[in-house]
């Protein structure tokens, strides 16, 4: 179905006649239905973002969902939050959105229309200092809360221009950035500069964890390929799944669990000591882009049909 959501949804042209950067979202009564790309989870509210420039949010743990109001029509690939009321989307023609009311009201910060670029993630330090990141190795910068964007692409050790896909953040100096073709770039001043890792892996890396309590990073992919690192990035171990599909997204459980999803319904959980998966299937079997955990066993996954609600005590090899 898709080799990357974020890409092939950013990516896919929906009508020439169209200005998805100044075109409203429009309302629909499925909306949740629809293929929704990230999820986020604030204190109080729960989020996606998909197609069409849909953001929804939920203030009942996902029973229940309301439509936002976007400025755009562009696909959106990517939420984040630094609290309940701040936070920002990106997508499509480079957009950028931001929220002062946790997600109900959004106003657009930056667009280019003409480079066609789609911007895959965003991260951001706190209310003033963020990063967006995407295709061919385009990487924008803020600090000042997102009225200005400078392009830093050059600052990254990317000559080839490959896909950025997901921004980890590890402690206030060192970032990490995953990409496409195996490409892994860490910054360890706070993202002034990038430097290439060397890769235990080829193919692309979709996303990546890292789990602060036990110093762990985590990348996964293409082909169901994931690796854990224990000094940043600096040597990876592979770990055993029992899955070749590829991999879109993540999350970690209260526990200490990591839960990773991606095509075919896949889902995948970790043992308790993070060394191996466990497959699981989706019982729609839907492409998933993105998970979040409410609790131990609530889930929220987001993909081809929208919103999902899954149990993990209920799921089936």
């Amino acid at each position: 179905f898709f080799i990357s959501s974020w890409f092939f949804f950013a990516t896919i042209p929906l009508s020439s006649a169209v200005d998805f950067a100044t075109q409203p979202s429009f309302p629909s009564s499925i909306s949740n239905k629809n293929v929704l790309i990230d999820i986020a989870l604030t204190p109080n509210r729960l989020l996606a973002a998909g197609e069409r420039g849909h953001i929804l949010y939920s203030d009942d743990k996902g029973k229940n969902w309301q439509q936002a109001n976007v400025p755009v029509s562009a696909n959106l690939t990517a939420l984040f939050f630094i609290d309940g009321s701040l936070g920002w989307a990106v997508g499509h023609d480079a957009t950028i959105m931001h929220t002062k009311d946790g997600g109900k009201n959004w106003h657009l910060q930056y667009s280019d229309t003409e480079g066609e670029i789609p911007l895959l993630n965003v991260w951001f330090k706190n209310e003033l200092e963020g990063f967006a990141i995407g295709a061919y190795g385009l990487l924008l910068h803020t600090i000042d809360g997102g009225k200005a964007w400078t392009d830093q692409s050059e600052k990254t050790d990317n000559p080839d221009g490959l896909h950025l896909y997901d921004i980890i953040f590890i402690n206030n100096e060192t970032l990490l950035i995953s990409g496409e073709m195996g490409l892994i770039l860490r910054s360890d001043n706070a993202g002034n500069n990038w430097q290439q890792l060397q890769s235990p892996y080829e193919g692309s890396f979709f996303g990546g964890l890292f789990l602060e309590a036990s110093n762990e990073l985590f990348l996964y992919g293409l082909r169901g390929h994931i690796f854990k690192s224990a000094d940043l990035g600096n040597s990876w171990e592979e770990l055993f799944a029992e899955s070749t599909v590829s991999l879109m997204g993540g999350t970690v459980l209260n526990d200490g669990r990591v839960v990773l999803v991606g095509n075919s319904g896949t889902i995948l959980v970790s043992s308790d000591n993070r060394s191996q998966f466990s497959s699981y299937i989706h019982s729609d079997r839907i492409p998933l882009s993105n998970i979040v955990a409410i609790d131990n066993h609530q889930l929220v996954l987001v993909g081809q049909n929208g919103v999902h609600l899954t149990d993990l005590n209920e799921l089936k090899k």
